[in-house]
């Protein structure tokens, strides 16, 4: 029994020492290196609308206004999917890192079964140390065996030296189980803030691409209609939906006959992300 238990508590502080390092180095250095680098609303709203307002009217539609609006929207969108990329590895690290860390937990549930086997133990080992008094004191007289005696002493004093030997070692392994699990709490806690901390980044990133790609759908389609408008009358309630923030799988559903060929072109090779749309 001390020989498996000793063996329980090296693996569960062998799991310890290489996985909390881990938690705490994912937890401290990705999370914050992907906080420091996400861009604020307004930094994105000053990038992608400088370079309209900047221009003359009749310059905003220019060819090389667009392709300049592409390239900070590229580059914006690259940079914030690539943080989104990070978070989510970093997630999925400190995930498997979480799986691990039940191991743990499961060890000392199998230290404390045996716990619980061996103090089942000290009231049987009492009862063969009483059981064994009582066939001391009928050996009484001429009927008394000397050789009897003594191995009912020796089963006496064997008996009491296992209790003890029992108590000891539970006493002893109690400490050491009871420091292993103080000792998980930190880097479980730690788990547990930095998972929370992964799943609200993530949705400020989620609602920053759709900032992104909502700036660059209503330039596109300011620049991409007829006549004197400068923007496409037939989707205006689609565009402020945009700038509302669209729930999680809404979609914006364009009629094809009411779209330039470009216009189609454009938004498809945004390769929108957050903003869903359809071409009826």
């Amino acid at each position: 029994m001390s020989r498996a238990i000793v063996t329980l508590i090296q693996q569960s502080q062998q799991i310890l020492d290489t996985v909390a390092p881990k938690i705490k180095g994912e937890a401290d250095k990705k999370i914050v290196e992907v906080q420091q680098k996400i861009p604020t609303q307004s930094s994105i709203q000053q990038l992608m609308m400088n370079e309209i307002s900047s221009k003359s009217p009749e310059l905003i539609c220019s060819l090389e206004v667009k392709n300049r609006v592409e390239k900070i929207y590229n580059k914006l969108k690259s940079k914030v999917v690539k943080l989104q990329f990070i978070l989510n590895k970093s997630d999925e690290k400190l995930k498997k890192l979480q799986e691990k860390l039940k191991k743990v937990g499961e060890l000392i549930l199998i230290i404390e079964g045996i716990f619980l086997t061996l103090n089942a133990l000290i009231p049987v080992l009492n009862i063969a140390i009483q059981i064994a008094k009582v066939g001391i004191n009928f050996l009484k007289g001429p009927a008394a065996d000397g050789a009897t005696t003594i191995k009912l002493k020796d089963q006496i004093d064997k008996a009491k030296a296992k209790t003890q030997e029992i108590k000891n070692s539970i006493k002893v392994f109690k400490k050491k189980v009871d420091k292993i699990t103080k000792k998980a709490l930190i880097p479980m806690g730690i788990l547990t803030l930095a998972i929370g901390a992964i799943s609200v980044i993530r949705a400020t990133i989620t609602a920053l691409i759709g900032l992104i790609e909502g700036f660059y759908l209503n330039y596109t389609l300011m620049c991409n209609v007829e006549g004197d408008s400068m923007q496409d009358e037939d989707y205006a309630d689609a565009i402020d939906n945009v700038q509302n923030n669209l729930n999680e799988g809404e979609e914006i559903i364009f009629i094809e006959d009411d779209l330039l060929p470009n216009t189609i072109e454009r938004i498809r090779n945004a390769n929108f992300q957050v903003i869903q749309y359809r071409i009826a």
